[in-house]
């Protein structure tokens, strides 16, 4: 349906100050756009462009036509013969808008200047204007400012979502009707930016990391591409990490994690735990596919970039072959231990029901209880004989790794308290609160960073505790008063918790170790040397520029906090702040190289990477299994078509794959049989015959003489388009 032009004339009733005239003059093209647009916003309606000209010789524009959105008539053959011929799944059900309104503004620039000149303007429209409180849906009108974006930036990098991010887009603006856009505007417009982002994010990454470490020379950074220029794997650490490292590397915790990244990229961070036994981050890496190879790759490159390249004492992962494997090649001197969280989480799926509720408890008392190796084994051994638990070939095989996983054998070694990956674990479920599955490679790392800015402030926020705080003592002993002055808050509460029960046991001296300097409230006062700069790792904060952008956007906040006090106040400010933007561009270009142009230089040397392939690793999920499909798979019911479990009548691959169905083509017979209801038919070309045994209804077909007969002998003619309602039409 079209609308049609009518007999009634519309004239907007504006203030006549934004009504243009012919001969009106603007500086440009956009300026006269946005007087006419002002106009048609105060009038009620949307505007386009309908047409422009360009100068053949100067390719610039030097006339241009500014229409109502109800212009012209929609092209009825096109929408029926071309767009709408195939229906597409998803195709919006849009409705006409043109109805052959005239309302128009056309300019056209001087031949002999840079000015723009209305040389037409038609006022009356042929349908109503919008009302004031609908003009905001108008397309004209609607728009996502920078303002708006800058802060849908900031709102996507704090991980809230789109539909909360226009409800405080609309709070701050006085109503959705004050928005300036609407949610869909909001969606199509990140939509656009991830489109943006297609085929250049990997590029993108290297650019960020590049950045990052012009910024500070103590960034590491490897990646790794394949044949076709494919980002396949990466690794990153920053100084502050590498830092760590240096203090806390005598304990290395590795874990994956998926659904971080639209690519679906593994992402495995190396994990430690602090003096205030809280978790830090060694460094991250992302991988295409979890073979040995790549582990290998990542585990030597995170030997390459930290300090002296020292090898971890103790490291601690799952029970995956591919990092075993790549782990007794890159650290064959380490001490690997697998993680007793995950092990004993097995044992209600590897363990038969029964037994599983009765000896659970009983195992997990025998693998933490126990005090030595030979204790373990003649306790494992014994619950083996006296059970059915020996008949078990997952505890058989666990027990022949006994030395990696059970607790008697390694705390020999110092393991800082872990004997899990489950503090990896605790960071991957911080981390999924900033980042999802949708995100780009780099809006990861920023996000990724974000989080990590926040797990750091929990040491800082413990570092001022420690400064500000002494705990209580509960004893008069000199040592207890001696630690709490070495040890960090939360490790004193540890070693009071045991000072104050041994008092029940007999102490004996034994030698000294470096170990218990890790816990110390001293812990990371020694200065790191980097071998590979020749440098000593830290952060300089005159040359960081997040620390040099803190400093000025704290001074600026109260400043602006003053000025905005008052008018004068607030157009002294503005005025001083252009003046201000002026001199500071002046300082740059007159000899300081700007970090941007740095930035610049340096990316034209750097190869173009393509984005990696999407990848599908073993922890990305399953399908979800309905309450149907997981009755069917543990019941034992058969279908009564087939006569076989694991579906039912409407699902009998049987009855839909057609089965049991045989073709003569030599006499031009056709022969079917189904199991149910056993229907025969013989079709001896021309004559067709179709008999079932349980209607008795029989049809034959002489062409063009077509009948039916039922099992009561009435005869019906298609001819006169005559049937009975309890046959099938298709007879």
């Amino acid at each position: 349906m079209e609308f049609e032009s009518g007999d009634n004339v519309y004239v907007p009733q504006v203030n006549i100050s934004v009504i243009p005239h012919v001969g009106q003059e603007f500086e440009s093209s956009d300026e006269a756009y946005n007087f006419y647009n002002q106009y048609a916003h105060e009038a009620g309606f949307s505007i386009r462009i309908e047409n422009s000209k360009k100068n053949k010789e100067t390719n610039e524009y030097f006339w241009k036509l500014f229409v109502c959105y109800k212009e012209g008539k929609t092209n009825e053959t096109y929408q029926m013969s071309r767009k709408h011929a195939v229906p597409w799944a998803g195709e919006r059900n849009r409705g006409h808008v043109r109805c052959g309104c005239n309302a128009r503004l056309s300019v056209v620039k001087q031949q002999n200047g840079e000015r723009w000149v209305v040389s037409k303007f038609v006022e009356e429209h042929n349908h109503p204007l919008a009302t004031p409180s609908r003009v905001h849906l108008l397309r004209s009108h609607r728009g996502v400012s920078k303002t708006k974006k800058t802060l849908m930036q900031q709102f996507s990098d704090a991980n809230i979502p789109t539909c909360q991010q226009v409800r405080l887009l609309e709070i701050d603006a006085g109503g959705p009707s004050s928005l300036g856009c609407v949610e869909k505007d909001i969606r199509n417009y990140q939509r656009d930016v991830r489109q943006e982002m297609m085929g250049h994010d990997a590029q993108t990454l290297i650019e960020y990391f590049t950045f990052e470490k012009e910024k500070n020379p103590n960034f590491v950074f490897y990646y790794e591409i394949d044949d076709e220029n494919k980002f396949v794997r990466c690794f990153w650490a920053d100084c502050d990490s590498r830092r760590s490292y240096a203090y806390f590397g005598d304990v290395v915790v590795f874990d994956t994690t998926y659904n971080t990244n639209r690519y679906s990229m593994v992402f495995g961070p190396f994990v430690g735990v602090n003096h205030h036994g809280q978790t830090v981050i060694f460094g991250c890496g992302l991988l295409s596919d979890e073979t040995t190879e790549s582990f290998v790759w990542l585990f030597t490159k995170f030997i390459e970039a930290m300090p002296n390249h020292a090898v971890p004492g103790v490291i601690i992962t799952d029970q995956d072959a591919a990092i075993a494997r790549a782990i007794s090649m890159v650290f064959p001197s380490t001490l690997h231990r697998f993680c007793m969280w995950h092990i004993l989480n097995k044992f209600s799926e590897k363990m038969n029901v029964v037994l599983y509720n009765d000896q659970y408890h009983r195992l997990v008392h025998i693998i933490k209880q126990s005090e030595s190796p030979a204790e373990f084994e003649q306790q494992w051994i014994e619950i083996m004989e006296t059970t059915e638990l020996g008949n078990n070939e997952w505890l058989s095989s666990l027990f022949e790794i006994r030395n990696r996983w059970v607790p008697a054998y390694v705390k020999h070694v110092f393991a800082a308290g872990m004997s899990s990956s489950q503090r990896s674990e605790s960071g991957h479920s911080f981390l999924k609160k900033y980042v999802n599955k949708k995100n780009s490679l780099t809006d990861f790392v920023t996000r990724f960073n974000r989080a990590l800015v926040h797990q750091r402030h929990e040491e800082l926020a413990a570092n001022h505790i420690d400064l500000t705080q002494t705990p209580k003592v509960t004893t008069t002993l000199m040592m207890e008063n001696q630690m709490v002055q070495i040890y960090t808050k939360k490790i004193f509460l540890l070693f009071q918790n045991e000072l104050v029960q041994s008092n029940s046991y007999i102490c004996s001296k034994r030698s000294s170790s470096n170990e218990a300097k890790v816990w110390t409230k001293n812990a990371k006062q020694a200065r790191v040397f980097d071998p590979t700069t020749g440098s000593y790792v830290h952060i300089d904060p005159g040359h960081s520029l997040m620390s040099r952008h803190c400093m000025l956007s704290y001074a600026a906040s109260d400043l602006v906090d003053e000025g905005s006090l008052t008018d004068a106040r607030s157009t002294f400010l503005l005025s001083e702040f252009q003046s201000l933007r002026i001199r500071v561009k002046d300082i740059d270009t007159r000899g300081n190289v700007g970090m941007s142009r740095n930035r610049n230089s340096s990316l034209e040397e750097t190869q173009v990477v393509c984005d990696p392939n999407p990848v599908r690793a073993k922890g990305c999920g399953k399908r979800l299994k309905s309450g149907k499909d997981k009755a069917l798979s543990q019941s034992n019911r058969q279908c009564r078509a087939s006569g076989t479990s694991g579906h039912d009548r409407r699902t009998c691959p049987t009855l839909q794959n057609s089965l049991f169905y045989a073709y003569h083509a030599g006499d031009s017979q056709y022969e079917y049989h189904a199991p149910d209801p056993q229907y025969e038919y013989h079709a001896p070309d021309p004559q067709y015959a179709y008999h079932s045994p349980d209607q008795q209804y029989a049809y034959y077909a002489l062409d063009p003489q077509y009948s039916i007969t039922g099992s009561n002998n009435a005869s019906y003619s298609l001819d006169s388009r005559e049937y009975d309602a309890r046959f099938n039409p298709c007879h």
